[in-house]
């Protein structure tokens, strides 16, 4: 079934509790200012060229029904749920709105977060500060031409993603900015894998590659894992890892092929045929 949400004169979450597996939910061409929740698999969402999804949520704010501050996960305006697996995103724009304020703790606003399997989110743009787009938990999820915007460990999680044709976009107004904080759970093979991408900077200032992040009460090990391949970097970027906390351990992957950084050739190996993967990806979701 079609949900054209013009036609039914709905809002997205309306639109929501009727869906039912394999419906196509159609978005108008405005803004949707609505905290999205999906939890049913097999579900595509096409927006058009001006389609965004937007709130203004940030981790620390108080959650008016509960009376308790929202941690990170609480803070995401678009959350994808375990049960909803194989739900894709076209031409959509993802921004929390929230405004940084630059206070000590941390003011992670998440702009859109899975944490099923199979998600493809293409054509699409994702926009924030700290913590914009958070791929956790799953694994063969597809990110391709799209673009990240953000500054702190902006790009994050534990699933393994496969980010093809991507721009990220790194932007700050006081502190150094950090593109990717993976957190690989041992049991998923790749991590976060960039192919055919371009980094770079929005203002001058310093900016790393990432810094793995060992989240305190995982249930599983932690690898975190980056890739970067067949991608162009730009600007002031340092290809090493920083660590979030002293007390970490250094058990991670960072690795390079064939990319360059302000045209240097940089290149490092590991055993992994991610073109393999990349054809495995694209497999899956019927992408010639």
């Amino acid at each position: 079934m079609i949900i054209d949400l013009e036609k039914e004169n709905m809002n997205i979450s309306e639109a929501l509790f009727i869906a039912q597996p394999y419906d196509t939910i159609l978005l108008e061409n405005k803004t949707y200012e609505e905290v999205v929740i999906i939890d049913k698999p097999h579900l595509t969402f096409k927006g058009k060229e001006k389609t965004k999804i937007s709130f203004d949520l940030w981790a620390g704010k108080v959650d008016i029904k509960t009376g308790k501050k929202l941690g990170t996960t609480g803070s995401a305006v678009v959350k994808v749920l375990e049960t909803a697996n194989n739900t894709t995103f076209d031409s959509i724009t993802f921004e929390n709105s929230h405004v940084k304020q630059f206070v000590d703790n941390g003011e992670q606003a998440v702009a859109f977060k899975t944490s099923a399997s199979f998600t493809l989110i293409k054509n699409c743009k994702f926009i924030s500060f700290q913590d914009t787009l958070y791929i956790d938990n799953g694994y063969m999820n597809l990110v391709m031409d799209s673009y990240i915007e953000g500054d702190i460990d902006f790009i994050f999680g534990s699933a393994d993603c496969l980010f093809l044709n991507v721009e990220a976009a790194a932007k700050t107004t006081k502190e150094l900015s950090y593109y990717t904080a993976p957190s690989t759970l041992a049991q998923n093979r790749y991590g976060f894998v960039f192919m055919n991408s371009k980094f770079y900077q929005l203002n001058e200032t310093k900016s790393y590659i990432g810094r793995p992040w060992y989240p305190s009460g995982s249930p599983s090990p932690i690898i975190p894992k980056l890739k970067i391949v067949d991608c162009q970097l730009n600007g002031n970027i340092d290809l090493n890892y920083l660590k979030m906390r002293e007390t970490n351990p250094n058990y991670h992957r960072l690795s390079f092929y064939n990319s360059k950084l302000n045209d240097k050739q940089i290149n490092n190996t590991d055993n992994l045929d991610y073109h393999e993967y990349k054809e495995e990806v694209l497999k899956y979701f019927g992408i010639n």
